[in-house]
C-alpha cells in the first residue's frame, strides 16, 4: 500500500541508521569517500546544467550503449607474434564464434611462462584484468601450429567463461553443472570446473564428434552456449570480422590502451548509474520533474548495461528516457504528467525513502505518456542495432575495414537517436488517434488508472 501523499513522510528506520553511519564515517576518517561522492554530485550537476555539455555526453553515451548492445565483433590485439604464429592465431579466431573471439582484449605471444610446479609446464593462461580478457601463450611449447591452434580455443574457453559472468563478478557459465562432474574428456579437466568448461570448449571446437561420444551432456551445453541469435549470425560476416581486425590494428600497440577502451564501457556505466542516482535523489529537493523521470531511467539503464547479460534491455530503457525528454522539450507532453506516470513503478520504493509520492491527475494523458516511452525503447533498440549494421556493411563496401569502422561510429550514433526519437514520435502518435476515438476520454488509458 502506498502511504497518501498528503501526509508528512519521515524516513524508515533503516534509512535513518544508514544515513546515521555515514556521519559517523565521516567523523572518524570518512572524508575521502564524501569528497568522492561530491564530486560525483558536483559534475552530475554540471552535466545536468550545461545544455552543451549534456547534449555532448548524451551523444558519447548513446554511442557507447549502441556499440554495447550491438554484438561484438572487435577482434583481440595481438603482440609479439611472428608472421606465422599470427597467421595460426587469426585462423583459429576466424575458426569460432565471432561473439566469444570479441570476448578476449588482447593475445601476447611470451617467451615462456614459468610454472611454479617441478616438472610442469605451462602452454597458456587466460586472465580477467578488470572487465578485460588476456591470454598468453608460450613460444616455447608452442611450436607446433596445432597445438597453438589448442591452446589458443582453450584459453578462449576461459575468456568467454570470464564473460558469461553477470557483473564480472558473479558465477560464470563453468560454475553451474554439468562442469565439474564427470565424464570428463581429459584427465586435465578434472583439475576443477575451469579447466573442464575450457577443455571441454577445446573438445567441442577441435573434435565434436569424440565429445559428443563421450560426454553428451557437456557436448548438449556446448551446442547451447555457442549457439548464436539470429542477429548474432548476421553479423558474424566477413565485413564484420575485417572491421574487427582494422579495429584490433589500430587500437591494439599500446596494451594498456587497448585494455583501457574495453573497459571503459564499463566505467560509463558505473557513471551512469552515479549520475541517475544523483539526478534521482536531488530532484526531491529541486522539484525537477523531468530530473526525477531521468534519474530513475538512468539508473535502471546503467545497471542493466553494468550487468552485461542485458545490453538491449538498457539501450531500450535510454531510448525511452531520450524520447521522453525530447516529447517534452517540443511540448507534445508536460513534464507533470510524464513524472506521475513513470515514477508509479518506484513508488514504493520511494514512500521507504520518505518521498512524496505523484498523483496521476484527472488532465494526465497515461496512454500517450506510456506510448511514448515504449516507442522510444523500441525505436531506440532498432536504431542501435541496424544503424550499426547498415554502416558496418556501407563503410566496408566503399573503403574495406577503414570504411567498416567509420561506418560503425556514425550508424550507432545516428542509429540511436533518430530511431528513438522517430519511435517516439510514432508512438506518442498513435495515441493521440485512439484517445480521439474514444470519445469521453481525453487519453485512452485514463479510465483504467484516474485517481490511483
Amino acid at each position: 500500500m502506498l502511504i497518501p501523499s498528503s501526509r508528512p513522510l519521515r524516513p524508515h528506520p533503516t534509512i535513518r541508521a544508514f544515513q546515521h553511519g555515514l556521519d559517523v564515517m565521516k567523523e572518524k576518517g570518512g572524508a575521502p569517500l564524501q569528497e568522492s561522492l561530491d564530486a560525483m554530485s558536483a559534475a552530475s550537476d554540471a552535466v545536468h546544467k550545461n545544455r552543451t555539455l549534456g547534449g555532448a555526453l548524451t551523444a558519447a553515451g548513446s554511442l557507447a550503449r549502441s556499440f554495447k548492445a550491438f554484438p561484438s565483433f572487435v577482434y583481440p590485439s595481438i603482440h609479439n607474434a611472428t608472421a606465422a604464429e599470427k597467421a595460426t592465431i587469426l585462423s583459429t579466431l576466424d575458426s569460432l564464434p565471432l561473439k566469444h573471439v570479441a570476448d578476449t582484449a588482447s593475445i601476447s605471444m611470451v617467451t615462456e611462462i614459468p610454472n611454479p610446479n617441478p616438472g610442469y609446464v605451462t602452454n597458456g593462461n587466460a586472465r580477467h584484468l578488470v572487465l578485460s580478457n588476456q591470454i598468453n601463450l608460450s613460444r616455447a611449447e608452442l611450436i607446433n601450429p596445432e597445438k597453438l591452434r589448442g591452446t589458443l580455443t582453450h584459453e578462449i574457453g576461459h575468456t568467454t567463461d570470464f564473460s558469461s559472468k553477470p557483473f564480472g563478478i558473479l558465477p560464470g557459465r563453468s560454475n553451474h553443472q554439468p562442469y565439474g562432474e564427470g565424464p570428463h574428456i581429459t584427465n586435465y579437466a578434472k583439475t576443477n570446473h575451469y579447466e573442464d568448461f575450457a577443455e571441454t570448449y577445446e573438445e567441442y571446437h577441435l573434435r565434436p564428434d569424440n565429445l559428443k561420444a563421450k560426454t553428451p551432456e557437456k557436448f548438449a551445453d556446448m551446442e547451447e552456449f555457442n549457439r548464436q541469435n539470429f542477429f548474432e549470425r548476421m553479423v558474424d560476416r566477413k565485413e564484420f570480422r575485417d572491421t574487427g581486425k582494422y579495429l584490433a590494428e589500430r587500437i591494439g600497440p599500446n596494451r594498456a590502451v587497448r585494455h583501457t577502451v574495453q573497459v571503459g564501457y564499463n566505467v560509463s556505466s558505473i557513471l551512469q548509474v552515479g549520475h541517475g542516482l544523483n539526478q534521482w535523489v536531488g530532484s526531491d529537493q529541486s522539484g525537477d520533474s523531468m530530473a526525477h523521470v531521468s534519474g530513475i531511467l538512468n539508473t535502471a539503464s546503467g545497471l542493466l548495461f553494468l550487468s552485461g547479460m542485458t545490453p538491449l534491455a538498457g539501450i531500450a530503457v535510454q531510448g525511452a528516457n531520450y524520447a521522453l525528454g525530447s516529447a517534452v522539450r517540443r511540448e507534445a507532453l508536460n513534464s507533470a504528467e510524464v513524472e506521475s506516470v513513470m515514477t508509479k513503478t518506484v513508488r514504493p520504493l520511494e514512500a521507504v525513502f520518505g518521498r512524496e509520492n505523484k498523483k496521476i491527475e484527472k488532465d494526465h494523458r497515461v496512454g500517450k505518456v506510456a506510448a511514448t516511452a515504449v516507442g522510444g525503447a523500441l525505436g531506440g533498440t532498432a536504431g542501435a542495432l541496424v544503424g550499426p549494421y547498415v554502416g558496418v556493411l556501407a563503410g566496408h563496401a566503399l573503403a574495406g575495414g577503414a570504411g567498416g569502422a567509420l561506418g560503425m561510429v556514425v550508424g550507432g550514433l545516428t542509429g540511436f537517436m533518430a530511431g528513438a526519437e522517430l519511435g517516439g514520435r510514432l508512438g506518442g502518435g498513435l495515441a493521440g488517434v485512439l484517445s480521439g476515438k474514444g470519445g469521453e476520454s481525453p487519453d485512452f488509458l485514463l479510465a483504467n488508472v484516474r485517481g490511483k
